[in-house]
Parts: structure tokens; C-alpha cells; sequence
């Protein structure tokens, strides 16, 4: 038996053998618990010591609290926890903070499970974070030089989060060991940005081949990654991994995409990230290894046996990194990482411009014209190309500040440090950041600051790039995160260069991989496929509010799906496709904040007859610049739409008159607002755009719900109309239930409010889901169609047509009508050869554009119709109907005013001005021409019927005995063979109107 087991047993056999024997059991109790206190107790000493030195310090430096906190009821924060979690889950994340920044300001305290820690969407702060105190601030009696050896900010948790993902790579490391990776992989991306482009040639066309072999509905982003994949293993593998040619091992792409899923997840656990190691985390790991292994070993060989200058142009990337590293799995762990960042930040970046493009046609119609320009049709892009496409960096730019490859960030203090600003009652005192406390930087937000941006900073503006806006942006500008850690794939943005030091830009300012790799698939994308577009059941979000996938990076949650149709440009659809998609359908307006509202984004159509200040050509045939065209504000009905303005456009521009048709609130791309505020906010908007577009008089025509908005827009601003030559024109103009008395609008009154929430949901479901069946088994189809269609533009030309071509829905029956289907599908058929004999739209177009418009529509905002058909009934809040509330009243108050009516000045309304406006000339029965006021109503017209068109001519007229006709030239009249909504789709009443209004304003 050894001597240690020999010591053992007689210990065990006579305890006062043992070291401790002569102390008693209670007195080793004692000593063991006296030996704990005092190292409680030494601890605690010296944590004091170490709170008051950095209390010092922040005296030293002028700190004072945070200012702001972010709020919370439950104790250790739960409350906010359980709100994180919920916004988390709904993938509503960054939208949910955006309320506390909006709230509180750009420096907050957060308080989560006894824990304080400060998030911060401040420049000064950020930069605080990434480049001025990442070399170390020195504490009082800390040695000289120290503060060079360590930043004041490191990785933390995220480090151990990563680890079993990333390994040792250049993403996991801190201090010397980041910079030395990074000066390793810099020289790579140096190399990278001097090449051609022909390296992304090869898997631009298997990503394109991908594209055209779908038609029909296809998710982009899920080959955007398999593209990145593809374009940064052939960087750095010497050979494409292949996904996008299916060659890939199936379990890597699915192992790739799940481990960067959970990684995320585990750094929001912070310290606690150890909880979350789930299995499949672990076999996804694993099998990333053993692919990238497989491909280092492979390099290695080739290396070893034909030397390292004969493979030197195929696996360069791995060579240099073995040679530095001399170790195989450091290797493979830097290729994971840079494999990583390559691939998840570059197809963000690609599948939210693609986004942002089809959701505002305009600006893709500009990219494309740009692109249309300078390459043509040629594939063989260089990066000369590229560089000369400015307005593509600019949307470039403009998605990356919306949507930033690292949105959010998450540092930990090393050493006792300060933040700039936050501090104090106003907030701009520096702030005491402790040892190991943790900070937040979110770039996602600090991108969307109304003081950095302007009052549409949460707006899609790519012309904010174009001029001197944003020369001094510095570090409100972050795409690619900043300072030392700045993307290596990044490219160089001039705007933030002095804010480095010449070595920092030497460093981190070298390469323009992954804008170059961005741009080259999205040029060619653009170029092949014109008829890319939205899927019609798609329902548009405002930007910010779409559900995201937060991961290191940023991705579209419900994919970026897309619609891809027939490429045929002689193909009627393609024809219809580029008519419906030019610029001039689709202009976008932001009207200013005020203290009743913020920013409000409208969007607009500008058709007919071209202005000679337009630098755009007009949609169709193209006509000579008239600067005197008569301009006609066309006000639409229910679902009103700019839409309206696709087939009139046409008339429009024969006749030489220019057309716009404004969506109004919650409509189109229009900022949604409450009942109570569309008609102020309508009022406020109508000087403001004719203003921007240097227009001093226009005609005023309206159809059904669009009769409130002209009758107060007359009402206050009098003095658009044309001084000596005034003209409205009414179309069925819609008259309250309570005089029409007609019996369906009675009873849909009875209805609660709530069931006018999901108001415009009904017509979007007949249209986009149940059209064909519907429309071959009773019309019910057209009937809806036609109530939309009648507001919105449906078949101006064509009169009716619903889905598949017009020709199901032609012969359908407008919203309450008795009509019978052969004399409408006779009025679809005269609309539409008029329109391709007199107008040259031919009649296969006009089918097509019948079913793009519905498409164009409802995929767009309609919420704004709830409210509206709660105006129209009068179901809302008192005082929604504006001036008009009663049209008698409203009548005698415009011809008491007219009346009385003395010269005044009175052009655009200045800020804060009161009152209504009058036009600049005295009422004279000898020589100025009375307000035309004319009104047309539909033969047939179950929503206004004919006690509605009664009781609006006796308003109009003062009576029975025409007592209103010194003032107003009131005419009405009864158009046979139409209803409440094909009277606006008919071809005669639309040039009609058109002829009068020119001759009365020119």
C-alpha cells in the first residue's frame, strides 16, 4: 500500500491524527466561515475603492446621470423583458425601441434584471464607442502606455457567443489579436477591389438563370444568399461552393443559416448565452467545419505539390492566411467568419433594394434610365460602369441607411471610460461608463434621427444623397459599422475620412467589395427582367414597420417576393408593364410637420400634357412641352387613387391638358391620419403641392366621395381657380343618405363602426383571391370591381374589365346597379375603341392595364377607405365633412361670400393665415364670367339616387326659382346609359369635362 493511502487510512482510523485536530469541529467552523467573511468583506473593500476611483474619475471629466431612462412598472425591469420578448417573437424588434428613442431621446438608461446598462443612438457616442476611446482612455495612476494596449470597449458575451460558430476568427476578437486578423484579411479586399468584375460575371448569370426559369411569384432573398455564398467562397475558397447550380452539399446552406440564427440568439442572452445550446447548434457548427476543412486540406495539397506560385491565382486567399497563421483550423475559423460577413450582409443589402425599388416605382423607372444609359444593354460590366451610376449609389446609400448591414451593436466596458453626451438636464454632459458595464449602439436608429435626416427621415429618399444635404453626416452615417471595425467588404465613403487618422483609413477605407458585388447583381437583375414587379396580393407596409429578421444582420422576414412575368417587350402585358410603371404615375410629395401632425409622405400622379419645366418624358406617345396647359386637380371617389390618371392620361394629353390625381390619406403610398384630420390635412396639402409644382391656377373636378374635398378646397382656397375663366365640374357627386334616402345606403348606415374596419379588405379579396371563379359564375366580381374601379380609374378606356384581361369582369354591373350586363359590356366595347382609334392605346394594352391597375392598387395601402366610408355615411367623429356638412348651407354661404366679395390679394396661403381666400376680382354681371359650377349624374344610381340629385340641384340652384344665378353658372345634367361609376369611365363625359375646363382656364 502506498504512503498516501497508508496517511489516509490511519487518519480515518484516529481523527486526532488529523492537521485540524487540536481545533474542535466548532472551531473549524468557525475559521472556515471567519476566512469567507473576510473575503467577503475584502472584496467588497475593495469594489468600494474601485467605485469611488471611478467616481473621481467621472468628476475628473464634468459627468453627471443619464438623463433619460427607458421606463418600466415590474420589479428588475420584467415588464420590459416580457415587451422585448413579445416584439422579439412578432420580429418587430427595432420598431418597438424606436418608440423610446422617439420618446425619450437618443441616450437612454436601461435597468433589466438588476442590471444598468445605456444604449445609445448619439454620433458623438458612437464614435466614443468605435474610434476615439477604442485605443484606451488612461485612468488616474494607471502606467503610461497601457491605455495602448487595450480599448475601452470589447466584444463581452458576444465573443462566447460566436465561439462555437465562428471560432478564433477576426469578428471574435478583441485588442491585438483583432488587428492583426484585420490586417491580414485587409490586404485580400485591397487585392479584390483592383480586379475586374468578371469574378461576379459567373454567378450573376447562374443568378439570373435562376430568375428566368420562375414565372410567376419567386422569393429573391433565399438566392440572394445562395449568390453571396457562391461569389465570396470563389474569393476565398479558390472555387465556388455552387449553391446556386445546386452543387452544394444540401445540409451546408440550412447549417449556415441556423447557426448564424442561433448565435444572434445567444448574444441578446448576454452573460447567459450559455443557456441557449441547443443540439442542433452544435451539428450545425460541426458541419460547417467539416465543409470548410475539406477546402482548406484541398488548398493545402494542391499548394504543397505544385507550389505555392503555381496555385498562387486560385487559392491566394487561404496561401497568405496559412502562411501567417501555421495552423489549419485558425484557417478554416477566419474563412467562416469573412464567409459570414460576405454572404448575410450583401444579400441584405440586395434584397432590401429590390424592396425599396418595386415599392417605389419611380425611383426604379430613374435607375433604370440611368442604367439604360450608360451600359445599354451590354452585361459585361466594369467597375468604370458602376461608378458612373451615381443615382444607384444614391438608392444605394439611402437602403443601407434605412436598413444598415449591422443594425444594432453590443459593447462592454474593459476599463473605466465616459460618453460624451446624455448626461445632465439637457442631456449633452459627458456620462460615467463603469468597468463592465454594458453599452448599446444602434445604427438602424440613429439613421432614422429627424435632426440628422430632416422631418422624412423614416422616408425611401434617395435624392437626400444627391446634393450638399449630408456633406458633414460624419458619424450619423454608418452603413458598415466604423472605426477600427469597419467592414473590410465595405466601400469608401469620403464623408467620414477625416474622422479617422490616416492610418485607420489606410486600414479600414481599402474596399469596395461588397458595394461592387451589390451593385453588379442588382444592374443586371434591373436589365433583364423589366417586368419585375409586386405580387398583387402583396399588402404594402410603410418602411420601418415590415416585420425583419434580426440576426448580425438585417433581412426582409416574409422574403422578397417578387412577381416575374413574360420578358416579350412587344407583348402587350410588357407594354402595359412599362406604361403603368413610368415615373409620372407614381411622384411622391412630403408635407411638412406641424404641431397637429409629423411629416406626411402623399403620393401623386402628374399625366396628360407635359409642363416645360418637366425634365420627364411623358408616359405613352410623348408630346411637346406646353407651358400654358390647363391643369385639372381630379379629386376620385372611394378608394381614391392616382391610379385614376393611367387610361386618362391619354385623353389628357391629346387635349393638351395636364392632369394630377393625389392619393389621399392611407391610400397608395399616402401616410394614413385620423377621420378627424382628412380634411385638414387635405386642405393643408392642395397649396402646398401646387406650390412645389409651380402651379397657379387649375379646374377642380370631382366623382362621388371626392365631392367633400373639392366643395372645401373651393371653399378655402378660392383663388386657385382661374380668375375670370373659374370651373368645377361634379361627377355623381355624392350626397348624404340622410337627403338621398336611398334604401342600401340606409341600410348599410345601420352597420356598426367597427365592421368599416375591414372595409377595404372586401373589394381586395373578390379582386386579387376569388376573381376568376366569381367572374364566371354572377358578376359578384364586377360588381365590386366597379365600385373600386369607378374611383380608382378602373378602364377609363375600358369602361369595365376586371381580372383576367377585362374581358370576365367587362360585362359586370357596377355596386348596386340594375343594369343589365349586355348594355355594360356595350359601353366597355365603345370605351375602348375609341380609345385605340382615337387615342392609340391599343385594345390588348387597355385589357392588360384593366388588370395591372387592380394589381398596381391593392398592393398598395387602401386602409385609408375605412375611414372614409365612415366619412361618407356620416359615421364618424362631428365636423369629418369639413365646411360642407350641409350642402344648402354651404351653398348660400359661397354665394353670400361671392356676393360681397371685394378685390383682395389672395394667390398661395401664407404660413398661418386665416380665413378663406378670394380671387382678385370684383363680381361684375357685365364682364366677369360666373363660377361653372356643373354637375353630371348617372342614369341609373343606386348610391345617390334620384332624390339625392333633387335635393344637390336645389342647393345648387337657391331654390326652385334659380335664385343663386348671379353668382353661380350652375348646369346639371342626366348622362344616359351610365351608372354611379361608369359614368367616370366613359369616354365622352371624360373628354367633355376635359374640353370645358380647358377652354374655361387657358
Amino acid at each position: 500500500m502506498s504512503e498516501s493511502l497508508l496517511t489516509a487510512a490511519v487518519a480515518a482510523e484516529d481523527p486526532a491524527s488529523t492537521p485540524f485536530a487540536h481545533l474542535g469541529p466548532l472551531n473549524v467552523r468557525f475559521t472556515v466561515l471567519a476566512l469567507a467573511l473576510a473575503y467577503c468583506v475584502s472584496s467588497y473593500i475593495k469594489k468600494q475603492l474601485w467605485y469611488r476611483s471611478e467616481t473621481a474619475f467621472g468628476n475628473q471629466h464634468g459627468c453627471l446621470p443619464m438623463k433619460a431612462r427607458i421606463p418600466f412598472k415590474w420589479p428588475f425591469a420584467l415588464d420590459l423583458v416580457k415587451q422585448t420578448w413579445d416584439a422579439s417573437a412578432d420580429q418587430r424588434l427595432l420598431a418597438f425601441y424606436q418608440q423610446f428613442f422617439d420618446r425619450y431621446g437618443p441616450n437612454l438608461e436601461q435597468k433589466l434584471l438588476g442590471g444598468t446598462g445605456y444604449v445609445t443612438i448619439d454620433p458623438k457616442n458612437i464614435e466614443a464607442i468605435l474610434s476615439t476611446n477604442f485605443q484606451g482612455t488612461t485612468l488616474v495612476n494607471q502606467p503610461q502606455g497601457s491605455a495602448q494596449v487595450s480599448p475601452d470597449f470589447g466584444l463581452g458575451s458576444r465573443r462566447g457567443a460566436f465561439m462555437p460558430f465562428l471560432g478564433e476568427g477576426i469578428l471574435t476578437q478583441d485588442g491585438i489579436a483583432a488587428h492583426r486578423s484585420r490586417e491580414l484579411l485587409r490586404h485580400q479586399f485591397v487585392r479584390a477591389q483592383y480586379q475586374n468584375l468578371r469574378g461576379f460575371s459567373e454567378h450573376v448569370d447562374n443568378l439570373v438563370a435562376c430568375l428566368s426559369s420562375a414565372n410567376g411569384t419567386i422569393d429573391l432573398q433565399p438566392l440572394f444568399y445562395r449568390f453571396t455564398l457562391d461569389t465570396t467562397s470563389a474569393f476565398m475558397f479558390g472555387q465556388s461552393i455552387g449553391s446556386l447550380k445546386g452543387n452544394v452539399l444540401g445540409s451546408f446552406e440550412s447549417s449556415f443559416t441556423e447557426a448564424s440564427l442561433i448565435s444572434s440568439m445567444r448574444v441578446r442572452l448576454s452573460d447567459f448565452y450559455w443557456t441557449y445550446n441547443p443540439s442542433r447548434y452544435t451539428e450545425a457548427c460541426e458541419a460547417i467545419k467539416r465543409y470548410t476543412d475539406d477546402y482548406v486540406k484541398q488548398a493545402l495539397k494542391e499548394i504543397k505539390g505544385h507550389g505555392a506560385e503555381a496555385t498562387s491565382t486560385r487559392y491566394v486567399f487561404i496561401n497568405e492566411l496559412y502562411e501567417e497563421l501555421k495552423d489549419p483550423a485558425l484557417v478554416r475559423d477566419q474563412l467562416v467568419n469573412v464567409l459570414m460577413a460576405g454572404r448575410d450582409g450583401t444579400a441584405c443589402v440586395m434584397a432590401w433594394t429590390i424592396h425599396l425599388l418595386l415599392h417605389h416605382p419611380e425611383t426604379l423607372e430613374r435607375v433604370r434610365g440611368e442604367i439604360s444609359s450608360v451600359v445599354g444593354e451590354k452585361q459585361d460590366l466594369t467597375r468604370a460602369c458602376v461608378r458612373k451610376m451615381p443615382y444607384l449609389k444614391c438608392v444605394l446609400n439611402e437602403t443601407l441607411r434605412l436598413y444598415p448591414s449591422a443594425p444594432i451593436n453590443i459593447r462592454t466596458s474593459l476599463k473605466t471610460t465616459i460618453f460624451p453626451r446624455g448626461g445632465g438636464p439637457d442631456g449633452l454632459d459627458p456620462v460615467l461608463i463603469r468597468r463592465g458595464m454594458g453599452v448599446g449602439y444602434s445604427v438602424y436608429h440613429m439613421h432614422r434621427r429627424k435632426d440628422l435626416y430632416g422631418e422624412d427621415a423614416s422616408a425611401f429618399r434617395p435624392e437626400r444623397w444627391e446634393g450638399p444635404e449630408l456633406t458633414n453626416i460624419g458619424w450619423g452615417y454608418l452603413p458598415f459599422n466604423g472605426g477600427p471595425r469597419t467592414c473590410l467588404g465595405s466601400n469608401t465613403y469620403p464623408q467620414l475620412q477625416p474622422l479617422f487618422s490616416s492610418r485607420a483609413n489606410s486600414l479600414f477605407f481599402q474596399g469596395d467589395f461588397a458595394l461592387m458585388e451589390a451593385s453588379y447583381g442588382i444592374i443586371r437583375i434591373i436589365q433583364t427582367f423589366p417586368n419585375l414587379r409586386l405580387p398583387p396580393d402583396l399588402e404594402q407596409e410603410e418602411v420601418g414597420t415590415e416585420k425583419q429578421a434580426l440576426t448580425l444582420t438585417l433581412a426582409i422576414a416574409n422574403g422578397c417576393k417578387r412577381r416575374i412575368m413574360s420578358t416579350d417587350p412587344h407583348s402587350a402585358r410588357s407594354q402595359a408593364l412599362a406604361y403603368i410603371s413610368n415615373a409620372r404615375f407614381h411622384r411622391r410629395f412630403v408635407l411638412p410637420a406641424t404641431t397637429s401632425h409629423d411629416a406626411l409622405t402623399f403620393t401623386y400622379a402628374d399625366v396628360g400634357r407635359v409642363p416645360s419645366s418637366s425634365s420627364l418624358e411623358a408616359p405613352g406617345r410623348g408630346q411637346n412641352a406646353s407651358p400654358a396647359a390647363t391643369t385639372v386637380l381630379f379629386i376620385p371617389g372611394m378608394f381614391a387613387s392616382r391610379y385614376f390618371g393611367v387610361h386618362v392620361h391619354a385623353i389628357a394629353e391629346k387635349l393638351g391638358v395636364r392632369l394630377l390625381v393625389v392619393d389621399r390619406p392611407g391610400m397608395g403610398d399616402s401616410t394614413d391620419v385620423p377621420i378627424e384630420q382628412r380634411v385638414p390635412v387635405w386642405l393643408e396639402l392642395v397649396p402646398a403641392l401646387l406650390a412645389h409644382l409651380d402651379i397657379e391656377h387649375v379646374a377642380l373636378v370631382a366623382h362621388s366621395a371626392g365631392t367633400i374635398y373639392l366643395l372645401n378646397t373651393l371653399f378655402q382656397y378660392p383663388a386657385i381657380l382661374h380668375p375670370e375663366r373659374p370651373f368645377i365640374a361634379l361627377l355623381a357627386p355624392w350626397v348624404n343618405p340622410t337627403h338621398s334616402r336611398v334604401t342600401s345606403m340606409q341600410i348599410v348606415r345601420l352597420l356598426p363602426v367597427k365592421a368599416f374596419s375591414v372595409w377595404n379588405q372586401i373589394p381586395r379579396f373578390f379582386v386579387l383571391k376569388a376573381g376568376p371563379a366569381m367572374a364566371s359564375s354572377g358578376g359578384v366580381v364586377s360588381r365590386i370591381q366597379d365600385m373600386v374601379w369607378g374611383s380608382a380609374g378602373r378602364s377609363t378606356a375600358g369602361g369595365g374589365g376586371g381580372g383576367g384581361g377585362g374581358g370576365g369582369g367587362g360585362g359586370g354591373q357596377d355596386s348596386g346597379s340594375s343594369s343589365s350586363a349586355p348594355a355594360s359590356s356595350r359601353q366597355v366595347e365603345k370605351n375602348r375603341r375609341r380609345m385605340a382609334e382615337e387615342y392609340g392605346l391599343a385594345r390588348d394594352v387597355q385589357a392588360e392595364l384593366d388588370t395591372l391597375v387592380s394589381q398596381f392598387l391593392f398592393a398598395e395601402k387602401t386602409v385609408g377607405a375605412n375611414a372614409e366610408a365612415l366619412q361618407c355615411l356620416s359615421k364618424g367623429p362631428p365636423g369629418t365633412w369639413g365646411k360642407c356638412e350641409d350642402y344648402a348651407q354651404f351653398v348660400r354661404e359661397l354665394v353670400e361670400r361671392e356676393r360681397q366679395s371685394v378685390p383682395v390679394v389672395g394667390e398661395a396661403p401664407s404660413e398661418g393665415a386665416e380665413g378663406p381666400q378670394r380671387r382678385t376680382t370684383t363680381r361684375d354681371r357685365g364682364g366677369r364670367r360666373r363660377l361653372k359650377v356643373k354637375a353630371l349624374f348617372a342614369e341609373r344610381d343606386l348610391m345617390v339616387g334620384k332624390g339625392g340629385q333633387q335635393y344637390f340641384d336645389e342647393c345648387w340652384r337657391g331654390g326652385k326659382e334659380d335664385g343663386f344665378r348671379d353668382v353661380l353658372d350652375f348646369e346639371t345634367r342626366t348622362v344616359e346609359g351610365v351608372e354611379h361609376d361608369s359614368l367616370v369611365q366613359s369616354v365622352d363625359v371624360l373628354e367633355s369635362i376635359l374640353i370645358e375646363a380647358a377652354g374655361r382656364c387657358t
